[in-house]
Formats: structure tokens, sequence, C-alpha cells
């Protein structure tokens, strides 16, 4: 009796979880390449730099592999991606290629329309107020509002389980 209860237990699990998934519109667009062109990411202090994507030197980034987004019946929409990223510090040269292959799901959040969800699977490639350039290994959330002026104000810093690593240092 006890199997039949882990086992109606296991199958329904798989299903809670699976099922938003599962249950995604994969017909809407088919994955599609990655545009291969290089972007450089001015260094920290040059007026056109990204704010949370910058070191003290300018990396150019080039990615290839493949992505595709896919919109959710709920109000999130996942970003599925299969990349191999290479960043290389301008200054010296020196690069680092990597295997993105996280997912990144993005929409409001149940209850809170006001607030904004991300939740990184995986590996990904991520800049933010509180962790600067950083390349992500778990699970991670951040939850955002957007506020009259279009800003976006952090409500919870990123948090999760994993491996947070600085992309500077890799490329110092």
């Amino acid at each position: 009796m006890n199997r039949i209860v882990v086992l109606a237990v296991s199958v329904v699990m798989v299903l809670v979880v699976a099922a938003p998934t599962a249950f995604a519109d994969r017909t809407q667009s088919p994955p599609y390449p990655i545009d291969e062109t290089p972007l450089i990411l001015p260094a920290t202090g040059d007026p056109n730099a990204y704010d949370n994507l910058s070191c003290e030197f300018p990396v150019s980034v080039v990615s290839s592999g493949m992505e595709k987004p896919v919109q959710l019946p709920s109000s999130f929409t996942i970003i599925e991606a299969g990349r191999e990223t290479t960043l290389t510090n301008l200054d010296t040269g020196k690069q680092v290629t990597l295997n993105v292959t996280g997912a990144w799901l993005f929409g409001g959040v149940k209850d809170e329309p006001s607030l904004l969800k991300d939740t990184f699977t995986g590996t990904n490639l991520v800049g933010f107020e509180e962790t600067g350039f950083v390349l992500l290994e778990g699970h991670f959330t951040r939850i955002t509002m957007q506020d009259n002026d279009g800003n976006y104000i952090v409500v919870q810093q990123l948090t999760g389980e994993g491996q947070i690593t600085d992309v500077c240092e890799l490329l110092s």
C-alpha cells in the first residue's frame, strides 16, 4: 500500500512540475540562431558602458547556438537557450568560452501584478546592480517592480542555490 501511495504522489509531483511547460504553446516559433555579431561591452567609466554589464576593461561577447522564447498559458515566458559564448578581455586578449544552456523564466507574480519575477535555471550570463556581470549556475530568482517613470526597482535581490561567478574576475 505504501508503494502505491508513494507512486501516486510521485506521479502527481511530476505532473505539477512538468504541466506548465508541457502545455506551453511550443508551436509559436521554431528555435532560431543567435546573432553571432560580436557585442562589445565598454569598460566601466565609459559613457557608453552598460551599468551592470561592465568590467574595468572592454569585453567582447560572441555567442553561437539557438534560442527559443516559449509563451506559457500563464503570464510567463521562458527563453530557452543552447549557446556557446566566448568572452574576451580586449585589453589583454584573455578569453573564456562558456556553455550557456540555461533557461530564463519571466513574468508577473500571482496576486501581485505590479511585480515581475525572473527565474534562472541552469547556466546563465546576467548583470544586475547587486551582482555585477556574473555567470549563474543553478536556480536563482529576482523580483522587481516598475515605477511610474518606467524604472525597475529591486524588491528581492538575486537569491537561490548554486554558484555565482564574477565574469570580470574570470577575464582578469
